[in-house]
C-alpha cells in the first residue's frame, strides 16, 4: 500500500512539474529579463543615482551610435539605464506599464503610435512624479515634460543646400530627386524633410522633382526596389536619410554601375563613408548628430529643473561633412 502512495506521490510531482514548465515557456523570455533587470534597477536604487528606461521603437542598428554614446556617457554620470524595444503599440504600451510598474526616476520614449491609452500611460507617469522625456518625435510635445530631436524641415533645407552647391558643379539643371529612407525615420519625421527641400528648392527658382521612397537595410524587397530605382536613371539625384540606407544605395550601386553623373547625398559618420566621400562616390554626409542627442538627454535627467523645458521642442544639431 506504502509503495502505491509513493507511486501517485511521485506521479503528482512529475505533472506539477511539467505544469510549471509549460508555463514557464509560455512566458515571454524577454518580457521575463525585462521585468527581472527592472528590479536590479530598483535594487540598486540609491539617492545619488537615477533610475531610467529607455523605450524605443525595434532597429538595434538604427539606434546603435545614440545607445553606444547614451549607455557610455550614463555610467560617468551615473545614471542606470534599461533599454526596452517595441515593434508594435502593444508592445509600447507594455514597456511603459512596466515602467510605471517598476518606479523610475525618468522614462525616455521615442513614441511612434501617439494612441489615446499611450497618452494615458504618460499622465500616469508623471502622477507618479516620473519624468517623461520625448526623443526625436515632436508630435506630441505638449504631453511629455520635454522633447529633443532633430528639426526635419530644417534639415531637408539643410541637405538642398548641399544638393544646390553639387548641382552647380556637375552643371545639373533640373533636379530629379529620390530621397531614401527608412520606416522609423518616415515615421518620425512625415513629410516634414521632403517639404524643407521642396521648400529651399522652390526659393532658389530651381526646377526639381522628388519622390520619397522606404527601405529596410537587409530586407530582400527592399533591396530589390533600391536596385530598380537605380537601374532605372530616372533620378539624378540621390539622398539617403541614415547611414544604414546609404550602406544598401552604395551596396546597389557598386553591383550595377550607372551614369556617374549624378549627386549624392549621404548620412553618418562611419569611416568607409568617410572614405567614400574623399573618393568622389559621395558628394556629401549629413549627419543627425545622435551623440549629442544622447548626451542631452542625459545632462537634463541629472539636472532637469533647470535644463528641461516644459512642452517646447529642443533641437539637435545636424553635421555636414
Amino acid at each position: 500500500m506504502s509503495s502505491t502512495k509513493n507511486f501517485i506521490l511521485k506521479y503528482l510531482i512529475i505533472t506539477v512539474s511539467l505544469l510549471l514548465l509549460l508555463i514557464l515557456v509560455w512566458l515571454s523570455a524577454s518580457d521575463f529579463l525585462v521585468i527581472r533587470k527592472m528590479g536590479n534597477l530598483n535594487n540598486f536604487s540609491q539617492n545619488n543615482y537615477i533610475n531610467c528606461a529607455v523605450i524605443l521603437p525595434k532597429n538595434e542598428m538604427y539606434w546603435k551610435e545614440f545607445l553606444g554614446e547614451f549607455e557610455q556617457f550614463a555610467q560617468a554620470q551615473k545614471v542606470l539605464s534599461e533599454t526596452i524595444f517595441y515593434e508594435s503599440e502593444q508592445e509600447e504600451v507594455f514597456g511603459l506599464k512596466l515602467a510605471l510598474f517598476s518606479k523610475f526616476d525618468f522614462v525616455i520614449l521615442c513614441d511612434l503610435f501617439h494612441s489615446s491609452e499611450i497618452k494615458s500611460l504618460i499622465d500616469q507617469l508623471k502622477l507618479q512624479k516620473i519624468k517623461v522625456i520625448s526623443i526625436l518625435n515632436s508630435n506630441l510635445k505638449d504631453f511629455f515634460d520635454t522633447t529633443l530631436g532633430f528639426d526635419y524641415f530644417q534639415k531637408g533645407r539643410l541637405v538642398a543646400s548641399n544638393i544646390e552647391i553639387v548641382a552647380k558643379q556637375k552643371n545639373l539643371d533640373r533636379l530629379k530627386i529620390a530621397v531614401i529612407t527608412n520606416t522609423i525615420n518616415k515615421s518620425l519625421s512625415g513629410n516634414s524633410e521632403v517639404e524643407g527641400i521642396k521648400s529651399y528648392l522652390k526659393e532658389k527658382g530651381i526646377e526639381f522633382s522628388v519622390d520619397l521612397f522606404s527601405i529596410e537595410y537587409g530586407n530582400a524587397e527592399s533591396e530589390k526596389l533600391l536596385n530598380n530605382i537605380i537601374a532605372a536613371q530616372q533620378y539624378n539625384c540621390y539622398y539617403t536619410t541614415e547611414e544604414l540606407e546609404t550602406f544598401a544605395f552604395i551596396d546597389s550601386f557598386v553591383k550595377s554601375p550607372k551614369d556617374s553623373n549624378f549627386i549624392f547625398i549621404g548620412a553618418g559618420d562611419d569611416s568607409r563613408l568617410l572614405r567614400y566621400r574623399d573618393e568622389g562616390l559621395i558628394d556629401r554626409l549629413v549627419m543627425p548628430n545622435y551623440d549629442e542627442l544622447a548626451i542631452r538627454s542625459i545632462l537634463i535627467m541629472k539636472d532637469f529643473e533647470k535644463l528641461s523645458s516644459k512642452s517646447q521642442f529642443i533641437p539637435i544639431s545636424i553635421i555636414v561633412k
